[in-house]
């Protein structure tokens, strides 16, 4: 395999990880709509508040 096979391999595989975790925040984001009944603005922002704290 070749550097540019690898560098393309490498870049799809970040970009399906990127998509990945957008369908599951916005999954969890139901979840949360529908466990708490709340609207959708606050499950937002937990899930921001969430992904602030996992950096820190």
């Amino acid at each position: 395999m070749n550097y540019i096979e690898y560098d393309l391999l490498f870049e799809s595989r970040k970009q399906l990880i990127e998509e990945i975790t957008e369908l599951d925040e916005k999954r969890s984001t139901i979840s949360l709509c529908l466990k708490y009944g709340t609207s959708p603005k606050f499950a937002i922002i937990y899930i921001l508040r969430n992904r602030f704290l996992q950096k820190l």
